[in-house]
């Protein structure tokens, strides 16, 4: 079992606020892991929270350091980082493992994982990210619906430590592809994008519409044919999914 530099803390408000004010004091070896049993506040992209049982699941904060990560490459970052956690799940389930746009794991149609990745911006470098996972491991009971666990889905996992080091190695293993094979972790993306091809619904405008999923572009802007309305890009956060 390969060596991890590892904070391992019983409650915390959340391992990324932890990580960066731990950051502004010191200096963490990189590929350090801020672990949590339970998380008070739990955080996910645009503000949203993650709720998760204690000691049944993985909340983790990874601190990454980078020497040539532009910001206009940052997605290729995203993309390997999600990669890397679809990979890690995937590796415990019979079941197809797939990437939700912008942040998510889905496993039959249910949310898994979360992602919520924290850059700190110097010039036009990325420097240092804050890589926020939360899944989903031995809990059985949820607050909502579209939400699912590896033990819910008949993994036979018992120890979330087990998962964290398979996590922390696929996340080695993909970082290093940043450089060397970025059109590469690309076109996995896509390949194991939810939903490419199919027409789902949307909230977009207030108001409730059809659009097929076309892909996702180098900015990591979701491409979405909208009936009537033709071809069109979004950011994350201008667009929200139908869950069904």
């Amino acid at each position: 079992m390969m060596e991890i530099n590892r904070i391992s803390l019983l409650e915390v408000d959340s391992t990324n606020n932890y990580a960066s004010k731990l950051i502004k004091s010191e200096t963490l070896p990189h590929a350090s892991v801020i672990t949590a049993q339970f998380q008070t506040q739990g955080k996910g992209q645009r503000g949203n929270e993650w709720h998760g049982a204690a000691n049944q699941n993985l909340m983790a904060t990874w601190v990454f350091y980078f020497n040539r990560l532009k910001i206009a490459d940052s997605f290729v970052y995203n993309q390997a980082v999600s990669l890397a956690l679809r990979k890690s799940i995937s590796e415990c389930l019979e079941k197809d493992v797939f990437i939700k746009w912008p942040n998510d794991i889905v496993v039959q149609d249910k949310k898994i994982a979360g992602i919520l990745i924290e850059n700190n911006i110097q010039g036009d470098n990325v420097r240092s990210s804050l890589c926020g996972i939360g899944v989903n491991v031995l809990q059985l009971l949820f607050p909502h619906g579209n939400a699912t666990s590896l033990r819910l889905e008949g993994s036979k996992i018992d120890k979330v430590d087990d998962l964290l080091y398979s996590v922390h190695e696929q996340l080695l293993q993909h970082l290093e592809l940043i450089q060397n094979s970025p059109i590469g972790i690309h076109k996995q993306y896509l390949i194991h994008l939810y939903q490419l091809g199919k027409t789902i619904g949307f909230y977009y405008n207030n108001q409730q519409v059809q659009g097929q999923i076309k892909g996702v572009d180098e900015w990591g802007r979701l491409e979405v044919e909208i009936e009537s309305k033709g071809s069109h890009f979004f950011q994350a956060g201008e667009i929200r999914w139908v869950w069904t």
